[in-house]
C-alpha cells in the first residue's frame, strides 16, 4: 500500500501520571490508547517531543498518536512541537478532549470551534494561533443536564479531575471503542471530503 506524502498526528489530551488515571479528564488518553492497542501499536517515549508517541499506518496514511506528558493547561507545546517534528498539516490534525458539556459516552467531532473553557484546547489554540483544527469531544458529562457543574466554579475542576464512577468504568471500553470507531471514521473520511 502507497502511503499518503504527509503524516497524520492524532493527540489525546490527559495529564500524566497515576494520580489522574481513569479521570474524567484524561478520556483523551483513554480513546488514543484504545486505538493503539486496536492496531498494535505501542507507546514510547517520544524524541524532541514532549509526550509518548506510537506510529504506524492505517488506510495508507503514516499516523503518529501523541499523549502529551505536559499537563494539560500546557497541551499547545507538545502537539506543536510533534507538528513540526512529524510534518504534520494542520488539516491533518485530530485532538481527542474530554467535554463535560456532552453527555458521559457521546462524541462530537468537529473540524473548528472555540476552547469551551477547555484548558488543553486553550493552550493548543493559543501556540497554532488558530481555532480551525479537528477535535473528537468524548463527553464526560452527567446524564442530568441540569447536574453540570458551572464552568465558574471550583467544582467543575473537581468533578473533571474525579476518577470515573464505578458505573462509568463499565462502560469505559464500550466508550473507548466508539471512539476508535469516530478515528477511523475521521480518517477514512478525509480521504473522500465526509466526516
Amino acid at each position: 500500500m502507497i502511503l499518503d506524502a504527509s503524516n497524520w498526528l492524532i493527540v489525546g489530551l490527559g495529564n500524566p501520571g497515576v494520580k489522574y488515571e481513569k479521570t474524567r479528564h484524561n478520556l483523551g488518553f483513554e480513546v488514543v490508547i484504545a486505538f493503539a492497542k486496536a492496531h498494535g501499536w505501542v507507546f514510547r517515549r517520544g524524541f524532541c517531543v514532549k509526550g509518548k508517541i506510537a506510529a504506524g499506518s492505517y488506510e495508507g496514511k503514516k499516523l503518529f498518536l501523541l499523549m502529551p506528558i505536559t499537563y494539560m493547561n500546557l497541551s499547545g507545546e507538545a502537539v506543536v512541537e510533534a507538528m513540526r517534528v512529524y510534518k504534520v498539516p494542520i488539516e491533518q490534525l485530530l485532538v481527542v478532549v474530554d467535554d463535560v458539556y456532552v453527555k458521559y459516552g457521546n462524541f462530537r467531532l468537529r473540524d473548528k470551534g472555540s476552547a469551551g473553557g477547555h484548558n488543553g484546547l486553550k493552550s493548543i489554540e493559543r501556540v497554532l494561533r488558530t481555532q480551525n483544527y479537528t477535535r473528537l469531544r468524548v463527553g464526560i458529562g452527567p446524564k442530568d443536564e441540569k447536574n453540570i457543574p458551572d464552568g465558574r466554579s471550583v467544582f467543575l475542576e473537581d468533578y473533571v479531575l474525579s476518577k470515573l464512577t464505578l458505573e462509568e468504568q463499565n462502560f469505559l471500553t464500550e466508550v473507548t471503542d466508539n471512539g476508535v470507531k469516530y478515528i477511523e471514521q475521521w480518517l477514512v473520511g478525509a480521504n473522500t471530503g465526509k466526516q
